[in-house]
């Protein structure tokens, strides 16, 4: 019997934890116990089954269950680089599997972006009719001409800096950048000035909540975001400004980047504007519209990046004489990496 018990044991844990309907049949026929073993034995009561066992019982058990473990995991990867290798290599399968159901889901949607797009337009206009449709856009021309108006006086009030500016000195480095710097400053002001006098007066203009949204969106995301990037824009490539220029670039690469870059920033704003209309009328679509709208604005930076290469890379090197071959290299390949 003290020989027969930690087999009997095995035997009743076998049963209950492994799906071996063999072992469980030979145990009962092997005891008249009338002792009930669960089908499934909880942590809990593995634990306290455990716990009834002495010292060799517990030993023979740990046995039975490696050798149990080790002919499970014959399959297993050998090594650790090779798990690491399949680990890796669910992870890359799983990312991949996930971007192609995302592309597929933004393909599927771009009909409900479209949509968005077209419903926001129409949704500012709607149950106005044509009176109330051209009162709203000569209140928003009012509150522009009003923003335009300040603006101008704003610049008149400090053309002295202005004319100072264009008849400065600019030999020195130090000269040219408090001269660029306070043109920055300047033309950053004039839009400032523009935007708080433009929203100021569109708040007493418009009653409509709705409304006031609608034409706040408008100066802030189209208007304001255009302007400063043209200000910064200005700041460092001043293309009509050979001595004001702060890299080493052509005329045509400054005028080219300005131009391209003013309008990427403004089809920013476009985007970001869309987006507000979509949220303040709660349209559908607002993953597909981002991903669409994103996916035009990288095509975007791509060419224009590709045709200023050139242009660019002259802007890297500067005005070295001699560049170590790191910086070379760099110089040359920047463009088509980026």
């Amino acid at each position: 019997l003290h020989l027969l018990n930690p087999l009997f044991g095995l035997l009743l844990i076998a049963a209950a934890v492994l799906p071996l309907p063999g072992i469980a049949q030979a145990a009962g026929e092997t005891t008249s116990t009338s002792t009930e073993v669960p089908q499934a034995l909880q942590p809990a009561e593995f634990e306290a089954l455990v716990s009834k066992m002495d010292s060799e019982q517990q030993e023979a058990l740990a046995s039975l269950l490696s050798l149990v473990g080790n002919s499970l995991d014959t399959d297993a990867p050998a090594t650790a680089e090779e798990l690491e290798r399949e680990r890796l290599f669910t992870q890359f399968k799983r990312w991949g599997t996930g971007f192609e159901q995302y592309l597929l889901t933004q393909a599927r949607d771009l009909p409900v972006a479209v949509s968005r797009v077209y419903q926001s337009a129409v949704l500012i206009f709607k149950d106005r009719g044509l009176g109330g449709s051209t009162r709203f856009l000569l209140l928003l021309a009012l509150v522009l001409a009003v923003g335009y108006a300040a603006e101008r006086l704003f610049d008149r009030f400090l053309s002295g800096k202005r004319e100072s500016i264009r008849s400065a000195n600019t030999s020195g480095m130090l000269e040219t950048f408090k001269v660029i710097s306070l043109r920055a400053l300047l033309e950053i002001a004039d839009v400032l000035a523009f935007v708080v006098v433009s929203l100021i007066v569109a708040r007493f203009v418009f009653d409509d909540a709705i409304d006031r949204k609608i034409v706040g969106g408008f100066i802030v995301y189209v208007i304001l975001i255009f302007r400063l990037a043209s200000a910064i824009l200005k700041f460092i490539l001043a293309p009509h400004r050979t001595d004001l220029r702060l890299v080493a670039a052509d005329n045509w690469t400054a005028q080219y980047l300005f131009r391209n870059f003013a309008a990427i920033t403004t089809f920013v704003g476009i985007g970001f504007y869309l987006q507000h209309l979509g949220v303040l009328f709660q349209l559908p679509g607002e993953d597909a519209l981002r991903f669409w709208l994103s996916l035009l604005l990288l095509g975007w930076l791509v060419m224009a990046t590709w045709r200023a290469r050139k242009g660019l890379t002259s802007i890297i090197v500067g005005e070295d004489a001699e560049l170590t071959p790191g910086l070379e290299r760099m110089a040359a390949w920047w463009p088509a990496i980026s």
